[in-house]
């Protein structure tokens, strides 16, 4: 019997496999597109029933891409989804959504869901207690990384924002998107030499 050089091979991959979220945060079938009404890669036009598009607008310094508030969606206070203004005009690729519910143990039945449904996050919190963080990474059908980052926060930072929130995005969408403004900006000239800065003190409050 021809004996393994490295037997204990198969169980570092297991752990490693398990600490990462399990098989079920690596399957291309599993990565979730939809939330609530919006999904990913979908075009705006299709979610406009819960947009508010008289707020749809380019977000400053990065007019690739377009923002809009959503409105009238049960369960949710407020949000925003990004969509594409170059490579992909009206793709949906990210959404940001605040829950109604602001308790903490609104917050522990969705990450306990998410977690039985995709496997265990990786946790991105505070030691605080002020911030509690999960996000969790898949890859699609089409090799495009998409992430989901689950949030609860109760402190005084306005940063961030309060109670619950959930983000969906198409992370390689998102590059793809500003990739394809930088070149525009570029052809059109837009990116001209402002010169010299003429000391570092030009970089402070005086």
């Amino acid at each position: 019997m021809r004996t393994s050089l490295f037997p204990w091979l198969p169980v570092v991959l297991l752990s490693a496999l398990f600490l990462s979220g399990g098989p079920a945060a690596l399957a291309a079938t599993n990565a979730p597109k939809t939330l609530a009404a919006y999904t990913l890669g979908q075009d705006i036009s299709a979610a406009a029933e819960y947009l508010d598009m008289d707020s749809a607008q380019t977000i400053w310094n990065q007019e690739w891409f377009k923002q809009v508030e959503v409105k009238n969606l049960p369960g949710f206070r407020n949000g925003y989804l990004i969509y594409g203004n170059c490579r992909a005009p009206g793709q949906i690729l990210r959404i940001k959504l605040k829950y109604d519910d602001t308790s903490l143990a609104f917050f522990e039945r969705l990450q306990k869901t998410l977690q039985d449904r995709y496997g265990r996050g990786e946790w991105r919190g505070d030691p605080f207690g002020t911030l509690h963080s999960w996000k969790w990474g898949f890859t699609d059908e089409k090799g495009d990384s998409i992430s989901v980052i689950l949030q609860h926060y109760s402190g005084t930072d306005t940063s961030y924002t309060e109670g619950n929130s959930i983000r969906l995005a198409n992370r390689d969408a998102l590059s793809r998107e500003k990739a394809c403004g930088e070149i525009r900006e570029k052809s059109e000239g837009r990116q001209q030499d402002k010169g010299k800065v003429p000391s570092f003190d030009w970089y402070l409050p005086k």
